[in-house]
């Protein structure tokens, strides 16, 4: 190439005036809305390793002049988290931008944006739709078990539930029911874990049934003006990315359940052009991925009569 060229990519930057502007408003304008139940920790390495153990039990009876009885902290098993990358790129040929008339081009970064939040949305929102059956290990418990269950295993050997045993429907009775669950929740000794559940999870399609329980003055199944002990009682959070209409969960604080969004690298917007084409080139990329250990803290039913 001759000395003294003025090169199109040097100049990349006034074909593309304002995009990495318009690129990260539209990241702030468009939510995760996946972070009304699921935490987020900021990743300081691409891996991470987690593992448990347990409390101590419950102190016996100890019979007078004998020995006192002792225990054990049980160590548990080890899990692994990777993030995963994430990227999305676009060519726009020269002369279409150039003699792009409607400002097709100009709304690239807009899209991009949205694309980076919506794959967000659809990994967060994952979590519960494979909370029942795991696809894989990345959304199993530390014990290779789904997250909802009605049998976890302890590591003292014994058992847990976090699921509806007839899966009940949304309804008054089975938030009853599912809130009596709640309440005999275990740690890995069997101790009582004393969790409240605050928020009420489902689909969009189960709004209108879980905003009638929670706010009538009245029982609303049935008509005799019982009083209605869940008006307010829990916030209610509702998702079209719950994608299964059935599903509901009862969730304690978030920050309490091991359960978590590792955030990697935060959506970035690059842009360069192609020299042999004079193509411009905008690419957008972000690491993210989620991280299963324990549930403890989360109930859920699949849906039922």
């Amino acid at each position: 190439m001759p000395a003294n060229v003025t090169e199109f990519n040097q100049y990349a930057e006034a074909f593309s005036l304002g995009f990495t502007d318009v690129y990260e408003d539209e990241l702030k304008l468009h939510q995760r809305t996946y972070k009304a139940f699921l935490r987020e920790d900021t990743a300081k390495r691409w891996y991470d390793t987690d593992w448990v153990v347990s409390g101590l039990g419950s102190t016996p009876q100890k019979v007078v002049g004998g020995a006192i009885f002792t225990d054990r902290i049980i160590k548990g098993t080890q899990k692994q988290y990777a993030l995963v990358p994430y990227a999305l790129g676009c060519v726009v040929e020269w002369e279409a931008m150039k003699w792009d008339w409607y400002g097709i081009f100009e709304g690239l970064p807009n899209e991009l944006a949205k694309s980076a939040v919506e794959r967000y949305n659809i990994v967060g929102h994952s979590v519960l739709n494979n909370s029942f059956s795991a696809p894989s290990t990345d959304y199993k418990t530390f014990q290779s078990e789904n997250m909802v269950s009605t049998s976890h295993t302890r590591l003292d050997g014994g058992t847990w539930s976090n699921r509806s045993s007839t899966d009940v429907g949304l309804s008054y009775l089975g938030l009853q029911q599912a809130r009596i669950d709640f309440a005999k929740l275990v740690n890995e000794r069997g101790r009582y874990a004393i969790i409240e559940p605050e928020l009420l999870i489902t689909s969009a399609d189960q709004r209108w049934i879980a905003e009638e329980i929670l706010k009538s003055n009245w029982r609303p199944d049935n008509a005799n003006q019982n009083v209605n002990l869940e008006k307010g009682s829990l916030d209610l959070y509702t998702s079209p990315y719950l994608t299964t209409a059935q599903y509901w969960w009862l969730e304690g604080p978030k920050e309490n359940i091991k359960i978590k969004m590792r955030l990697g690298e935060n959506p970035k917007l690059t842009k360069d052009a192609d020299v042999r084409t004079m193509s411009l080139v905008m690419s957008s990329y972000c690491s993210f991925g989620v991280a299963i250990f324990n549930t403890v803290g989360l109930w859920g039913s699949s849906g039922g009569a």
